[in-house]
């Protein structure tokens, strides 16, 4: 795990403006995510990313928090592909590069469920995310959640 923290610390470098333009386009991102989200200026790029990795950390350790705090990182994890489509194409790939080794430990640690986690607005795709429970609970999420699996298993 150490060597994939300082891969990461390495790979979030590549999140930092290189050019005006890009810049321009993260501010503006920024602003709009934090007046939607009520964030403070404190939340950037680099906060959500870093959140995403402590929250599958979290999840790979046994996941104790309650489903309404996992509904909220998994929008949180949505809200940086919404903010990354905002984005020039090179940071866009620098986003995915970063995210990637997170989002694939995601898929590892969490099984598919039958139904999303919340139902999705009318206009709304829901990722594959938002079908997947950690595989392994404790305490509040454990007592309030029913995991059903697609796969024909369940509790």
């Amino acid at each position: 795990m150490e060597k994939v923290r300082t891969t990461i610390r390495a790979k979030m470098k590549a999140l930092k403006p290189q050019t005006t333009a890009e810049g321009t386009a993260l501010t503006k991102a920024l602003s709009a995510m934090r007046e939607e989200w009520n964030f403070p200026p404190l939340i950037d790029l680099q906060w959500l990313v870093k959140s995403w990795y402590r929250f599958v950390r979290e999840i790979k350790a046994g996941y104790d928090s309650h489903p309404v705090d996992y509904v909220h990182f998994l929008d949180l994890r949505d809200e940086l592909d919404r903010l990354s489509a905002t984005l020039p194409d090179r940071m866009q790939r620098a986003i995915a590069e970063v995210l990637r080794p997170a989002d694939e430990e995601y898929l590892l640690i969490t099984d598919t469920t039958d139904e999303p986690l919340l139902p999705p607005d009318e206009s709304e795709h829901l990722h594959e995310r938002w079908y997947r429970l950690p595989k392994l609970l404790k305490g509040e999420f454990l007592e309030a959640w029913h995991r059903p699996k697609r796969d024909g298993g369940g509790t």
